[in-house]
């Protein structure tokens, strides 16, 4: 695999010269590229930058020492390129650059010989969630639903035949792949491979009523069969506070979920549950993790939704609920009330409302402000519950402004 990509890294190096040599085409269309005369060569490099700002009260993370306050933070800087060889094959090379250094996000091939049945290896996002699958330039919101971060896959190395771009008669698309899991993690002798699937129908599409054109309806599944212990399941809000104990897991894994998005004009609305069930290696209980939101879009200025926006300012809603039950009450390793009694846990939900505006200024260039709630079931496991070894009850509401501006190029 690392030769192959080699390989393929040396070809885009030399790719210049070539393209020169076959009166190539460069300039900037959204972002720099350089073609070959007839199209078949294309190489973009690319960056994206998301310089956040966090406002919110200071709270402490129970299941470690961390604390939460309000701060500026580089959210993302990626840089990579991608393009295409010979006509059919694409391909995608994307870091991360952050205070550790340079982490891989993506490193696939696309072989698109058969439009209906193309084949992805390397690394890339499970055909799994559509709000993951949705590049981070194109959030709607600064941050991802609770249950597409929590639940969700996300990265991985694997395999996979889909046809996303080109769907069936106009109206069915797919994804089925085999992954590691773990994300980059490499599969060892004590774990199975995750199967991924994702189906997508596009009902209307031949419509000659309009307003129904965009509408889409998808459902995924996700298993593994053995999975090993030492990846706890994180409980957590869109900012990363843990309202629940870590979950140790092992064994089978099972998760499925749908989505529903419509689009008509400068409105839109989307919708998705996914529910996520796990062996834990102690109780031989499973673990449930379900969540749903729904998102709403309306741009002011009226401009037709679309992915790519170049223009406009727009409004945006989205409610949220995540619950979490693990079967049976588990003790909070560590702490005790204020009378000094053990605490145990079995269940605890959180309910999040973001409402936000974004402005296009032009495509490379987007500004977003969110404010944001969340409400917690219970009140000894709030950002502001903990007082030293001791949870005290505290409130269960928590707000937030959350503000972002993107740069692309």
């Amino acid at each position: 695999m690392k030769l192959f990509f080699l390989v393929i890294f040396l070809n885009v190096l030399s790719y210049p010269v070539f393209a020169q040599a076959q009166d190539d085409i460069a300039g900037f269309d959204h972002g720099f590229y350089v073609r070959s005369k007839d199209g078949s060569f294309v190489f973009r490099p690319f960056g994206l930058i998301h310089t956040d700002f966090r406002m919110i009260h200071t709270g402490a993370q129970i299941n470690t020492d961390d604390t939460q306050a309000s701060t500026f933070l580089t959210r993302r800087l990626r840089l990579g390129f991608e393009g295409q060889l010979y006509g059919k094959i694409d391909y995608d090379l994307e870091t991360n650059v952050g205070s550790s250094g340079a982490e891989l996000i993506f490193a696939w091939m696309n072989f698109g010989y058969i439009p209906k049945a193309q084949v992805r290896i390397g690394q890339f996002k499970e055909p799994f969630n559509s709000e993951v699958l949705l590049p981070e330039k194109y959030l709607d919101f600064i941050e991802r639903s609770i249950v597409a971060s929590v639940v969700s896959p996300a990265e991985d190395i694997g395999v996979m035949v889909h046809n996303f771009g080109s769907p069936l008669g106009g109206f069915f698309e797919y994804g089925l792949g085999m992954f590691n899991g773990h994300g980059g993690s490499v599969k060892t002798s004590d774990k199975t491979f995750e199967y991924v699937g994702r189906i997508a129908l596009y009902p209307f599409a031949a419509s000659s009523e309009e307003w129904l054109k965009n509408a889409r309806f998808a459902g995924y599944a996700l298993y593994e069969g053995i999975r090993p212990e030492g990846v706890d399941l994180r409980p957590r809000t869109p900012l990363g506070f843990e309202f629940f104990p870590r979950i140790a897991t092992k064994g089978t894994r099972l998760a499925m979920g749908g989505d529903f998005q419509w689009i008509h004009g400068p409105f839109s609305v989307s919708a998705e549950y996914i529910r996520n069930v796990e062996e834990q290696p102690i109780s031989n209980l499973n673990a449930v993790i379900q969540g749903w939101d729904v998102d709403i879009t309306y741009l002011i200025t009226g401009e037709d939704k679309i992915r790519a926006m170049e223009s406009g300012v727009e409004i945006v809603a989205r409610i949220e609920k995540l619950q979490v039950d693990v079967g049976s009450p588990v003790n909070v390793i560590g702490f005790s009330d204020e009378f000094g009694n053990p605490i145990s846990i079995k269940q605890n939900q959180v309910t999040t409302m973001t409402l936000g505006i974004n402005y296009y200024l032009n495509y490379n260039v987007k500004f977003q402000l969110n404010y944001q709630n969340d409400w917690f079931g219970n009140e000894l496991y709030t950002p502001t519950s903990r007082d030293g070894n001791l949870l005290k009850p505290a409130d269960t509401s928590r707000g937030k402004v959350l503000a972002r501006v993107q740069l692309y190029f």
